[in-house]
């Protein structure tokens, strides 16, 4: 699968690939790209003017849709309003887009990865407000918790 003309993720997710990758090691291309903000390596609706030399931030970043073989292009993030990254065997994280609703395909896909057994987090880059859509028997407190373990982690 491939990203087509979604450019989500570059402007959406805080991109910081300033740090060394291992002790003495730094990457070649350096980005810092705000939340929320274009990042300055990428064409709107086109795509990574460095792709080939991306930072690893960019490289590891596992958007659902592009894992699917035969997701709709319904569901791809610049279509569907949300992106999907899984962050675990139980955990989804949903990035959305303030100024842009949830698509219909979108809403289906939150209750159907709750139907799977995962707990869906949605965030938005302009706030700390978090909602939590939780698989059956699973407490709201434990998937914040969670999270807010991943969120350390993605922070350093």
């Amino acid at each position: 699968m491939e990203c087509g003309e979604c450019t989500e993720c570059c402007e959406l997710l805080h991109i910081n690939s300033l740090k060394p990758l291992k002790e003495n090691e730094v990457e070649l291309i350096t980005i810092e790209s705000p939340a929320g903000e274009l990042c300055t390596h990428c064409d709107k609706n086109v795509g990574c003017t460095v792709h080939e030399d991306r930072p690893l931030i960019c490289r590891t970043f596992k958007c659902a849709y592009i894992q699917q073989e035969n997701a709709p292009i319904e569901l791809r993030p610049d279509r569907c309003g949300i992106i999907f990254e899984k962050l675990d065997d139980e955990l989804m994280l949903g990035t959305i887009k303030p100024d842009r609703p949830i698509s219909d395909m979108g809403t289906q896909q939150l209750h159907s990865f709750n139907r799977q057994g995962y707990s869906v987090v949605l965030t938005k880059h302009d706030t700390a407000e978090v909602k939590v859509l939780c698989q059956e028997g699973v407490e709201q407190r434990d998937v914040l918790m969670k999270f807010a373990h991943y969120r350390r982690i993605a922070n350093g």
